[in-house]
């Protein structure tokens, strides 16, 4: 597995985005319901459908893959509002409650706003951490140059209320 991206690769939910091979999107629910979602390290990479860019990029090691991982984000998301993990010290919780996925409450917000998320992964598996983890990144930079903005759901979640806020205006 090389770590060189393709920079000229534009559409951020192309088949061929970065110079990767893609899977077809389909719905997270259904996909992580069905076991698609492969059990091998690698990329994968998050949408709401109907609206451009991505919402994440994201990357899993060898326990359990892609699909151990996006498994944690399915039941993190679905267990509690987005508000119990994000407020947790105004709810008098002495540590932050484990929600499986960092990604997790931004994605239930994005849900919560009327999004419909989608899933994709890279079709190569990714073996190597470091290497894995530098695709990542270039991915995350290439959205950034493309779109002008990381995904919103990225870094802790710190664009979602800026992409929330945006997407309202946008419908109404």
């Amino acid at each position: 597995m090389t770590s060189n991206i393709t920079p000229a690769a534009g559409e951020p939910q192309a088949a061929d985005w970065g110079g990767l091979r893609w899977s077809e999107w389909q719905d997270f629910d259904e996909a992580h319901r069905g076991h698609v979602i492969p059990a091998t390290p690698g990329l994968y990479r998050f949408r709401a459908w109907g609206e451009p860019g991505l919402l994440y990029i994201g990357e899993s090691g060898d326990a359990g893959g892609r699909r151990a991982r996006l498994d944690d984000l399915a039941r993190g998301r679905k267990r509690h509002p987005a508000s119990f993990y994000l407020n947790w010290r105004a709810a008098g919780l002495a540590k932050r409650p484990h929600r499986g996925h960092y990604a997790a409450p931004y994605m239930r917000q994005c849900e919560d706003a009327g999004c419909h998320i989608e899933v994709s992964w890279a079709l190569e598996e990714h073996p190597e951490k470091k290497a894995r983890r530098t695709v990542e990144a270039q991915l995350i930079q290439l959205h950034r140059e493309i779109m002008g903005v990381d995904p919103p759901v990225q870094h802790g979640g710190r664009g979602v209320t800026a992409y929330l806020e945006k997407r309202r205006a946008n419908r109404a």
